[in-house]
């Protein structure tokens, strides 16, 4: 699991929250760095407004994640090994 990831690139399959169709990370990653092989096993949660994953200027949406995702988050890992 990735939270407010300065690599963000938009459209990259595994991605989650509310940013998914949005901007980019302070340092997106090049197409040769790409996650995509991991996609089945990885969660990226962006959200509009996060300055470090989205081009946004409100750092409290950065710090917020585990608050605002935690019962995804459990989900997601849950479902990750098979409960």
């Amino acid at each position: 699991m990735i939270f407010g990831d300065p690599r963000h690139v938009d459209g990259e399959s595994f991605q989650k929250g509310t940013d998914v169709n949005g901007g980019e990370g302070l340092f997106p990653r090049l197409p040769s760095e790409s996650l995509e092989k991991f996609s089945p096993i990885l969660g990226s949660w962006c959200d509009n407004g996060d300055p470090f994953c989205a081009s946004g200027n409100d750092v409290s949406v950065h710090l917020g994640y585990i608050q605002e995702y935690q019962d995804d988050m459990t989900q997601f890992v849950l479902g990750l090994i098979g409960n």
